[in-house]
């Protein structure tokens, strides 16, 4: 339901669409860079509306465009060792970002699940492959991470974990470990074999496009993950301050 009264020092919402002004030119450009890039980085000072671009300006106007929106936070990273009150180690970033997917699609079994058996090797890639199996609309999902800066506040394991799988939902159309398994299957006669409409989905690209939001004074941080997913630290597009006509 549409908000109208001004949400004040809060970023906007999606349903203060109506009470949002000033970011036509930034919708618009931004709208393009979503289009063209498959992963896009919006930086700008702390304070200048960031969240708030996304979520009233970006968002309403991709689910027009038969987007699936899959919005993601992290928060900074709090052990028991910093903050007594913890009583359990806290969700590492791929955990997260799974627990959003899973919460959003609720992901039903395919056929991928019986190729690859070790439950240890299911990767982002897995479970947005089954989405896209299970689903029986042509969608392009979107990823929205809010405030991406907070990663790099995660132990570097984590931060490493999650890129490699970030980086392989974004760079293949299907991991070697499932092309090894694959051609085991199909060398094996005991095995069936998979049809030829299987074969078609898996290698299906996944349909993916990624928005993350970070400060300025912390862009810096993104080259810890630029050797995995290079495009990070060069899709970019740059938030500035209003000028006198978009304030007005």
């Amino acid at each position: 339901m549409p908000s109208y009264r001004y949400p004040g020092p809060r970023p906007f919402e999606e349903n203060d669409i109506n009470l949002f002004f000033g970011r036509d030119r930034d919708i618009k450009n931004l709208l393009t860079f979503i289009n063209v890039e498959q992963l896009t980085v919006l930086f700008s000072k702390s304070g200048l509306g960031k969240s708030s671009l996304i979520n009233a300006g970006i968002i309403p106007e991709l689910r027009k465009k038969n987007y699936e929106i899959i919005l993601c936070r992290f928060n900074s990273y709090v052990n028991k060792e910093r903050d007594e009150n913890i009583s359990v180690e806290p969700q590492s970033p791929l955990q997260k970002l799974f627990s959003e997917v899973t919460a959003k699609f609720k992901p039903e079994p395919t056929f991928l699940d019986k190729i690859v058996l070790n439950t240890e090797l299911f990767s982002l890639w897995h479970q947005f492959k089954n989405i896209q199996i299970n689903s029986r609309e042509k969608k392009t999902y979107f990823i929205f991470f809010d405030q991406f800066e907070e990663l790099f506040t995660y132990p570097p394991e984590q931060v490493k974990e999650f890129k490699e799988h970030l980086a392989e939902l974004l760079g293949v159309s299907i991991p070697q470990e499932y092309l090894d398994r694959i051609n085991q299957l199909e060398s094996d006669a005991s095995s069936a074999d998979l049809s030829n409409e299987q074969l078609g989905l898996l290698y299906d690209q996944i349909p993916v496009k990624i928005l993350a939001t970070i400060r300025s004074d912390k862009f810096s941080l993104l080259t810890n993950l630029k050797d995995a997913i290079p495009g990070i630290v060069t899709k970019t597009y740059e938030l500035k301050p209003f000028n006198t006509t978009e304030a007005t």
